[in-house]
């Protein structure tokens, strides 16, 4: 075999491995993780819960605020609490979460998507309809609540991991690939911001990852 056919071989050999479909691959918009807890969990919009003393991570969304953002997990909830500096004083607030469950990069038919707006005292739930929107589940599995303190706007959301996988997200824990995740927050009802990915329908474009912390329950041996 010639050097030249060898070469060539070798460079279609690499374009079909880059071309492998849903290939896991980063999304760009930062590392988060969903920390595990054993404390009880209160969805009422106050992060003042011991639960929540984990490690925030800033999303800046440009000229509406920026915020912090926590996670946590438990063996059958996955909980997110956001701060939005200064929101107390916008006019009808709403934080939405968007998920790409398998880490593909696209935006498949049944991804997640919750909401939950400032005063609110439940979450809404919607999932990716495959046609450039999201629909409503009619099941609502989404607890939320939107608060204020100190001037900011403190959102808190909890849904079941893996409760109904067909119509529900459904996700692995430690070595699994981790969920992408963005942000949207809307002001007035149509001023809005998503972060850290600019495009809450094209998850490859600077989403974060969320991986949930696995816990290591084993007993040790004496």
């Amino acid at each position: 075999m010639s050097k030249a056919l060898r070469r060539f071989l070798a460079v279609v050999g690499i374009g079909v491995v880059l071309a492998v479909p849903g290939a896991i691959s980063a999304h760009g918009g930062g590392d988060h993780i969903a920390f595990a807890t054993v404390r009880s969990v209160t969805v009422d919009g106050d992060l003042a819960e011991a639960a929540w003393n984990v490690t925030s991570y800033n999303v800046n969304f440009g000229g509406l605020g920026s915020a912090t953002v926590r996670y946590l997990r438990n063996d059958n909830n996955l909980y997110i609490g956001v701060v939005v500096k200064g929101g107390a004083s916008q006019v009808t607030p709403q934080l939405q979460v968007y998920f790409d469950e398998d880490h593909d990069g696209i935006a498949d038919s049944g991804d997640d998507a919750w909401f939950v707006g400032l005063g609110a005292s439940s979450g809404q739930d919607y999932h990716y309809n495959g046609d450039g929107g999201y629909t409503s589940d009619t099941g609502n599995a989404t607890e939320g609540a939107g608060t204020t303190a100190s001037g900011d706007a403190v959102f808190e959301l909890r849904h079941p991991l893996c409760e109904d996988s067909s119509g529900d997200i459904c996700a692995g824990f430690g070595d699994e690939p981790p969920l992408g995740i963005d942000f949207r927050y809307v002001v007035g009802g149509d001023s809005s911001v998503s972060a850290p990915g600019p495009d809450r329908f094209d998850p490859k474009t600077n989403w974060a990852d969320l991986t949930l912390q696995d816990v290591d329950d084993t007993a040790p041996t004496v």
